[in-house]
C-alpha cells in the first residue's frame, strides 16, 4: 500500500513549493508568505461610470452633443406616426367589437355635444395628421425605391423630406376642416 505522507512523494514536489501535490487535502501545506490584516481595504480603481461623474461627463454618445437631420426626423416621423396608426387601430377595432352601436351612432354623438368648431377642427387634425405624414412618407418611399437616382444628392433628401412635413401637414389641415364650418 502506498503511503501518502511518504518521503519519495512529498519530495516529488519540493522543487515546487508554490505547487502541491493532487492530493493536498491530505499533507500538510506551509504558506511562505506571512499574512497580516489591514486596517483598511485597499482603494479599488475607480469605474468607468464613477471616473465619468467625477469628471462631469455625459453619457457617450448622447442624444445631446448630435443635431438631429432631416432624414433623421423623417425617419422618427414616419415610425411615430406608424404607432399611433396602429394604437388608432386597435382602439377603434376594439370600440367596434365591444360596443353595441354602429360608429355613425358614436359620430353623431360627438356632433351633438355642439364643441366648438376649432376644437372639433383641431380634434379632427389630431386623427388625420399621422394618417397624412405616414402616407405621404409611404409615397416618398415608394418614389425612391422606384427611381434610385433621387437618393444621389443629400439636397433632394432635404427637399424630399419638407415636402412630405409640408404636403401631409396641408392634407390634414384640409381633412380636419371638412363638415367643421372651419373656413379654410
Amino acid at each position: 500500500m502506498l503511503c501518502l505522507r511518504s518521503r519519495s512523494i512529498a519530495s516529488l514536489f519540493k522543487p515546487f513549493p508554490d505547487i502541491s501535490p493532487p492530493f493536498f487535502f491530505i499533507l500538510p501545506r506551509r504558506s511562505k508568505y506571512n499574512v497580516e490584516r489591514l486596517a483598511k481595504p485597499p482603494k479599488l480603481p475607480e469605474d468607468y461610470e464613477e471616473r465619468n461623474e467625477n469628471l462631469k461627463r455625459a453619457l457617450s454618445p448622447h442624444i445631446t452633443i448630435y443635431k438631429l437631420e432631416m432624414p433623421a426626423h423623417q425617419s422618427l416621423a414616419h415610425r411615430t406616426t406608424g404607432i399611433m396608426l396602429s394604437t388608432y387601430l386597435v382602439i377603434f377595432g376594439l370600440g367596434a367589437l365591444v360596443l353595441p352601436n354602429d360608429f355613425a351612432y358614436y359620430v353623431n354623438m360627438v356632433y351633438g355635444w355642439d364643441l366648438n368648431c376649432y376644437l372639433l377642427a383641431f380634434l379632427k387634425f389630431m386623427i388625420a395628421w399621422p394618417f397624412t405624414i405616414h402616407f405621404v412618407g409611404g409615397v416618398k418611399h415608394l418614389i425612391w425605391d422606384a427611381a434610385p437616382i433621387c437618393l444621389k444628392k443629400m439636397d433632394s433628401i432635404y427637399i424630399a423630406g419638407y415636402a412630405v412635413f409640408a404636403l401631409g401637414t396641408i392634407s390634414a389641415i384640409w381633412l380636419a376642416s371638412i363638415k367643421t364650418g372651419v373656413p379654410l
